[in-house]
């Protein structure tokens, strides 16, 4: 071999070693980042740069008033801490310019006077069962909502991290009746349920129409957390006023004539059909193309296929970028869980393509994303389905 082929060869290896030495590097930094993200749920890749980062309470507490804070939620999310400070603001229980301890205690009376108002019915109700007499407009869908309302909370899952909301002295919960199959459960445990039961029953009472209906309970569980720790139960209220601002804008989810669900899905159908035709088409072949495959997250938004961790970051988004729409910042009327949803459909595209035949295999695949799902990944995507067709977006919402 003359000395320039050797040369030549020499510097191919090296060319190649370094190839391959960069896709090593690569593949160990995903394996380790994927690796930090299972143990630590930190993000599946570093922040590019240092302001993409999380919200912090303190930051969030000094800044609540700019909007740019609220611009970083919508693309970082909050560390868990800053959300008793964010969610109430970003949710509209406590006004843009107003104290927001004001803002909370307000709600205290509404809440006592609607306690009031579901014991008395309880008892009122009570006493009809037992005497044989007549009952009272509203008694009925109350009963039913309060028998279910006490299935539901006692077999929803709740976060160890819970464990600090409960009041340091213990509290004697021997005689309530809920709680009577369940007296070996941890006294965190006790107050947690106690305290959803009292919120779904006092929302039950202040909104007959939509009342209580299973997944509400689901929607509650994070909101536990916007108490101070210890006050649990002395905090209800904010975790009530809450519930309710939540729910303004998920109740139509929640229509006994499921009107408002399919009114989703339908826009969920529109955004699949102009941003991926193939997979379109294949949905439709395999009688999905009404999407009701994807109902359960837009019900429990996403609680039940996320973790609590990546769960509570989506939702730092999708309340922060709502609140952006707000003031006017631009973004299309239809709501980012839509293109979040979509997203996540784009996600599993090949297994629909290839393993899907019928629409059973859909609802399989969807019911058992748990885990699955790469947070950052489909955020980024959501947002660019929105912004590459923005025109015909804004047509649906102002056709609304």
């Amino acid at each position: 071999m003359s000395p320039v082929d050797a040369e030549g060869s020499q510097a191919a290896s090296a060319a190649a070693w370094a190839a391959f030495s960069a896709i090593a590097a690569a593949g160990a930094a995903a394996a380790y980042y994927a690796q930090k993200r299972r143990t630590h749920g930190e993000p599946e890749w570093p922040w590019p740069h240092v302001h993409a980062r999380p919200v912090t309470a303190e930051e969030w507490v000094l800044h609540r008033d700019e909007r740019d804070v609220v611009e970083r939620t919508s693309q970082w999310g909050l560390e868990e801490d800053a959300r008793r400070h964010a969610w109430p603001a970003l949710l509209g229980v406590v006004p843009h310019d107003a104290d927001a301890d004001a803002a909370k205690c307000a709600w205290k009376d509404v809440y006592r006077q609607l306690r009031e108002q579901a014991e008395t019915w309880t008892k009122d109700i009570q006493r009809a069962k037992e005497r044989g007499t007549g009952w009272e407009p509203g008694w009925q869908e109350f009963d039913e909502a309060r028998r279910v309302v006490r299935v539901d909370v006692v077999r929803t899952e709740l976060p160890e991290r819970f464990r600090r909301l409960a009041p340091d002295e213990p509290v004697d919960l021997s005689n309530i009746p809920v709680l009577q199959d369940h007296q070996h459960w941890d006294e965190w445990k006790k107050h947690a349920v106690l305290v959803m039961r009292d919120v779904l029953e006092a929302y039950a009472v202040a909104d007959p129409t939509t009342s209580y209906a299973q997944g509400m309970s689901d929607l509650l569980v994070p909101l536990l957390a916007m108490v101070a720790p210890g006050k649990l139960r002395e905090e209800a209220h904010v975790v009530f006023a809450c519930f309710s601002a939540l729910m303004n804008f998920t109740r139509h989810h929640f229509l006994a004539d499921e009107s408002g669900i399919r009114k989703e899905l339908n826009k969920l159908a529109l955004v699949l059909k102009t941003s991926d035709k193939a997979l379109w088409q294949r949905l439709n072949a395999i009688g999905s193309g009404s999407c009701m495959f994807a109902y359960r997250m837009y019900v429990v938004m996403f609680r039940r296929e996320l973790s609590y961790d990546d769960a509570g970051k989506l939702w730092d988004i999708i309340l922060a970028d709502r609140m952006l729409h707000q003031l006017g910042t631009g973004n299309t009327g239809i709501d980012l869980r839509t293109f979040v949803v979509a997203s996540i459909v784009l996600e599993n595209k090949w297994k629909i393509l290839f393993s899907c035949t019928k629409s059973d295999d859909m609802y399989e695949l969807f019911f058992g994303l748990k885990g699955r799902i790469p947070l950052a990944k489909v955020i980024h995507r959501a947002k660019a389905l929105r912004a590459k067709h923005a025109d015909v977006w804004e047509k649906i919402a102002l056709d609304e």
